[in-house]
């Protein structure tokens, strides 16, 4: 009897470097760079999970960055592998509980991480095959 193979609605993929905001021991705003692994949809995947969010959207068709995240992200970790943590010092839960107590910037800071992940920018024809300067890729 053969296997049946289900697709995957998504595959995890991680960005790193992005600036998150916290307040230290002291009460000092301090920015750490954190990695991001998040669910990369396959179209079919999208095409459900917009389905899902259709609820949630906004009077002018966006949806809350809170509920996209919640959906998306599975792990925030700094440069240790440790977990980013909530205000008691344990694991954040990702919830949309969670990302809406967030920062505007660090919002916008995920968003612009995982955005530039999914679509990197395209090497302009004055570029080298990286995507670099050719200048840059002189060494």
């Amino acid at each position: 009897m053969g296997k049946i193979r289900k697709r995957a609605d998504f595959a995890p993929r991680e960005v790193a470097g992005v600036r998150l905001t916290f307040l230290d021991d002291g009460g000092q705003r301090v920015q750490e760079e954190f990695a991001i692994s998040y669910r990369s949809y396959s179209r079919k995947g999208a095409e459900r999970l917009e389905q899902e969010l259709e609820p949630d959207k906004l009077p002018d068709g966006r949806i809350p960055y809170s509920v996209m995240f919640s959906k998306l992200i599975i792990s925030i970790v700094d440069k240790n592998g440790e977990p980013l943590t909530d205000e008691t010092g344990e694991p954040a839960i990702l919830s949309r509980e969670f990302f809406d107590g967030m920062l505007a910037e660090d919002l916008e800071s995920i968003q612009k991480g995982i955005s530039g992940d999914e679509n990197p920018p395209k090497p302009s024809s004055e570029s080298g095959p990286s995507g670099s300067s050719p200048e840059a890729s002189e060494g």
